[in-house]
């Protein structure tokens, strides 16, 4: 007796993401993947689009930038690669999608521009805290180590800009600009002094007779 066993196919299934990862981090200039492995019959395609102001647009392989087995590689990762993706993963029953979120970071670098100031009493006060690096997410400010009190006179113009008006010998001293990120920080300093100079009798102008 003979049977003729045939193989059943098969069923055709939606496609199944089995990784990825919600967030990747990774500095500025070296290597970053964000993967995206699925599962389906038939074998699904895939396909990374980038979030642009709200906009998706799909990513071309440029030699710099190429999708490999459904994980997204980008080589000498740029500032300008941070942000969302799609992996869209899709066979002739539908598709999925996952996001994916690149964090690209750069050492935090503080400069305090002017680094020093010599002024007058009444005069005023400007001190900039330039930050180099990035992601950015928090700026605080201090007096001679102390958290600076903020008033009418003297306060933020932005959260990196200190402004004194009309200062006073108690202003003088040393400024704090501190950044900070999830992983990084730095600080920056900067001098006010208040200068002695005052008006003498024998510097004024003689009267004339």
């Amino acid at each position: 007796m003979s049977y003729n066993l045939q193989r059943k196919p098969h069923a055709s299934t939606l496609p199944r993401v089995t990784f990825s990862q919600q967030q990747v981090r990774t500095e500025e200039g070296s290597f970053a993947q964000l993967p995206c492995v699925a599962q389906g019959n038939p074998p699904p395609t895939y396909r990374w689009m980038k979030d642009t102001n709200g906009i998706l647009k799909s990513i071309e392989d440029d030699g710099r930038v190429w999708v490999n087995q459904g994980t997204l590689n980008l080589k000498k990762v740029q500032s300008s690669d941070g942000g969302k993706y799609q992996c869209i993963v899709r066979n002739s029953i539908g598709e999925r999608r996952i996001e994916s979120v690149l964090v690209v970071t750069a050492p935090l670098i503080v400069n305090m521009r002017p680094p020093r100031q010599v002024l007058n009493i009444g005069q005023e006060a400007t001190f900039n805290c330039n930050v180099t690096g990035y992601p950015v997410h928090t700026i605080t400010w201090k007096k001679d180590q102390r958290p600076l009190a903020s008033s009418s006179r003297v306060r933020l113009l932005s959260r990196d800009v200190l402004h004194i008006t009309s200062v006073r010998r108690d202003d003088r001293g040393m400024y704090q600009c501190f950044v900070y990120n999830d992983l990084d920080g730095a600080q920056g300093t900067a001098e006010l002094k208040i200068s002695d100079n005052r008006i003498r009798s024998k510097d004024m102008p003689k009267r004339t007779m």
